[in-house]
């Protein structure tokens, strides 16, 4: 730990042209809490700003068109986070983290060869006490997720890398983009887990400018792998490996005590994004964005038959309004939605004989059955007034997120259900010297639970089921009432070539699970895993980061 402070204070980041919070829009998220982070802190301009840059062809199309744009461009930076939580906590995302991090983003752009940009990022950090869950990324194949009953902390390494290039062919700029993402994470406690997950993507983009009005279409392809592997270090022991399909239910011919499990996830991802930007030399400006997004999820089950599927529908619109009607007054109007539709598949799977002399057998499939349903919605609307005095601006939002999460499962009847309403209050301020400028704003949200119902009742009461652990605890941190608290500043000096600078943000969320929220059953499988209260608790969440940055 000593290295690493020392690391992060003599590294710093390097930045041409590229404001400080273009930091977020190359950071790669590390954790749940992060992603909450940003989920939270409804960042008008970062949304919109990520949506632009998902085509590929955006980025050499405005370096075209934005003659204050510097033809090299660079950002270096490195960072340190880390999260807590006290109480309520999902079990799969564990109850905190850390993780420190260092990546590089980077544009070169001529008149006549067009735009070559890219970014990579090493990070490396913990996940402690993930509990009844042995995957990666597992909101990415729930509810079909493999674990052991011990849980523990997962260290992981992982590894991005993007490249893009994009130019002009007479009327169109066109665009293609690849990325990788790595990771290998392992557990040193017993039973030992080795996950090693990979996503490859592609995207190709198109844009069309039309008397200074431009419309934008991308679309792209993705493969998700994931290998999990868990195995006792010690010789002849052995434990039961449970392989899960939703509301505590597993596969009870799969989930028998053995040395270990070993499985296999694939996705195939296909997406497409239309985009309309007005023109940026008027008063009123408007961005709006379209995006489609369709998941195909196999299991393969030591690389022998597939048990279980999924596909997922996610839709995610977004606009953003500006109006400047002078030098010293802006306003913001924005809207950006994130819709999920997930199907599960149950295959039926049966055993034949094919070489009686030699007793071989194979599988194959002979029935499906769709059972599980999980559909959530999460809406944002916020408006903003900025006011311009002298170098300084100062910034007020207000605005609204509605959630709503539901579950299914036909053939028990299950339904799991929780909306809530958070509505929210920025102050910002940016201060602009002659060579130092300071960024801060402050968020405050109050999140209220409304309609919430658990209805989860065990028909077999023969064998004890994960309910409790893999259906009551998300849906109980999903039941809480929260205060919401959001500190971002940011610090850059100008030098004589270089600029320097100190990013820092801070997210606390404090309540309490509601009264009528609690486990009345039998709770299956006790074990040393981490665990939340049966009965209403504190809800208590706290992440931060710092970044350091420089410039050539």
């Amino acid at each position: 730990m000593y290295r690493l402070y020392i690391f992060l204070l003599l590294t710093l980041i390097v930045n041409n042209k590229l404001p400080a919070q273009d930091l977020d829009r190359v950071n790669f998220p590390l954790s749940m809490a992060e992603e909450r982070y940003h989920a939270s802190n409804a960042d008008l301009s970062l949304k919109s700003t990520q949506e632009l840059y998902n085509n590929p062809a955006y980025t050499h199309w405005r370096n075209q068109n934005d003659t204050t744009h510097c033809l090299r461009s660079a950002i270096v930076y490195t960072g340190l986070s880390g999260a807590d939580s006290k109480g309520d906590f999902i079990p799969y995302e564990g109850d905190g983290s850390y993780d420190y991090r260092v990546g590089a983003y980077g544009e070169y752009s001529t008149s006549h060869s067009g735009t070559l940009s890219g970014q990579i990022q090493y990070a490396q950090g913990k996940h402690r006490n993930i509990g009844w869950s042995a995957m990666r990324q597992p909101e990415l194949y729930l509810p079909y997720i493999s674990t052991d009953s011990c849980g523990g902390d997962f260290k992981f390494d992982s590894y991005y890398a993007e490249g893009n290039y994009g130019l002009t062919l007479k009327h169109w700029t066109l665009g293609a983009k690849g990325c990788f993402y790595g990771e290998q994470a392992f557990r040193l406690t017993d039973p030992r887990a080795l996950n090693n997950t990979t996503w490859l993507r592609f995207n190709v983009g198109v844009a069309r400018e039309m008397n200074n009005h431009l419309l934008m279409l991308d679309a792209g392809y993705g493969r998700n792998k994931q290998h999990m592997q868990l195995r006792y270090w010690r010789p002849g022991q052995q434990d039961r490996f449970f392989v899960c399909y939703g509301f505590g239910l597993y596969d009870t011919r799969q989930s028998a005590v053995s040395f270990g499990k070993s499985r296999m996830y694939y996705v195939n991802e296909y997406n497409a994004r239309l985009q309309y930007l007005s023109p940026q030399n008027k008063p009123l400006r408007l961005h709006a964005s379209v995006a489609y997004a369709y998941n195909q999820m196999q299991t393969e089950e030591s690389d022998i038959y597939n048990l279980y599927e999924s596909s997922t529908h996610s839709f995610s619109p977004l606009f953003r309004l500006t109006y400047c009607p002078s030098d010293k007054w802006s306003y913001e109007l924005m809207g950006a939605a994130d819709i999920k539709s997930r199907k599960g598949y149950e295959n039926i799977i049966e055993e034949y004989l094919i070489d009686k002399g030699n007793n071989i057998y194979d599988f194959r499939t002979i029935d499906t059955r769709q059972n599980y349903d999980r559909n959530t919605h999460q809406l944002t609307v916020a408006m903003k007034a900025s006011r311009r005095m002298w170098n300084l601006v100062w910034g007020l939002q207000g605005g609204l997120t509605s959630n709503n999460y539901e579950e299914t499962y036909k053939s028990g009847n299950y339904r799991i259900k929780v909306q809530s309403l958070t509505p929210h209050a920025k102050l910002s301020a940016n201060w602009q010297g002659r060579r130092d400028e300071i960024d801060v704003s402050v968020l405050y949200a109050r999140q209220k639970v409304g309609t919430h119902d658990y209805d989860v009742n065990q028909q077999n009461l023969q064998i004890a089921h994960l309910d409790f652990q893999q259906a009551f605890a998300p849906y109980a941190y999903r039941t809480a009432d929260l205060d919401k608290y959001i500190v971002e500043m940011t610090w850059q000096h100008q030098l004589k070539s270089i600029t320097v600078g100190v990013n820092g943000k801070l997210y606390l969320a404090s309540g309490h699970r509601l009264d009528d929220v609690n486990y009345t059953g039998s709770i299956g499988f006790p074990s040393t895993a981490p665990m939340i209260s049966p009965d209403s608790d504190t809800h208590q969440e706290r992440w931060g980061s710092v970044s350091l940055f420089v410039a050539f």
